[in-house]
């Protein structure tokens, strides 16, 4: 959502070679959806997510995973952000079609489609997800991807959403891959984001205390 051409083909040649490492990803096929500005992009996904006719976007995208099938070919897919919603709209018009789709992978970023919604629709379809990275101070995915809508886990993201909605693509917690809250906080403190990093050290002694992994 709102990522123009040159800055979509760098944006997601980082997020496949994050999603699939050991693949040592030089090239990869980019499907990108033109922004309108936040307001059509809003109205684009909103459309998306509703029952029912899916936009042209998810059609198109549908139709590319069946071909992809058809020809015997093993596709490892990356969606990001609006493009999780795009993506769960083309599988469910795949598995409207009854057509399945196995041998085909799936990763997910910073989604801004319901997270077990996407499950749901990628197992209907045969397809494999591999990887879900949402970072928690993210707001699209806790919001719209219902990944953490609790009263603590809103108002952690919400005191991020400046930076997401930023210039500053290394501070945001939406725009680059997630590779866990360490990195995030290092990469906070290397941009001189001190009071941020801080908030984030705080959430992992949180984490740790619980006994959980970050």
């Amino acid at each position: 959502m709102m990522n123009g051409f040159d800055k979509a083909v760098w944006l997601m040649g980082v997020h496949s070679q994050a999603a699939y490492p050991a693949d040592q990803v030089r090239e990869y096929t980019l499907v990108h959806n033109p922004s309108d500005g936040v307001l059509l992009d809003g109205v684009e996904s909103a459309f998306d997510k509703r029952q029912g006719q899916k936009s042209h976007n998810a059609q198109q995208l549908a139709a590319v995973m069946q071909q992809c099938q058809q020809q015997g070919r093993r596709v490892k897919w990356t969606v990001h952000s609006q493009g999780a919603i795009i993506c769960c709209a083309a599988l469910e018009e795949l598995h409207k079609r009854g057509i399945r789709i196995p041998g085909q992978l799936l990763a997910i970023h910073g989604s801004g489609a319901n997270i077990e919604r996407v499950h749901n629709k990628a197992k209907a379809v045969g397809m494999e997800i591999v990887g879900v990275a949402n970072n928690p101070f993210d707001l699209v995915p806790n919001l719209f991807g219902n990944v953490d809508r609790s009263t603590s886990g809103l108002r952690r993201s919400m005191k991020f959403c400046g930076l997401v909605f930023g210039d500053d693509i290394g501070a945001s917690p939406h725009t680059l891959p997630y590779l866990g809250a360490e990195t995030y906080r290092t990469q906070l403190q290397i941009l001189g984001c001190h009071k941020k990093a801080e908030l984030v050290g705080r959430y992992i002694e949180q984490q740790i205390n619980k006994g959980i992994s970050t």
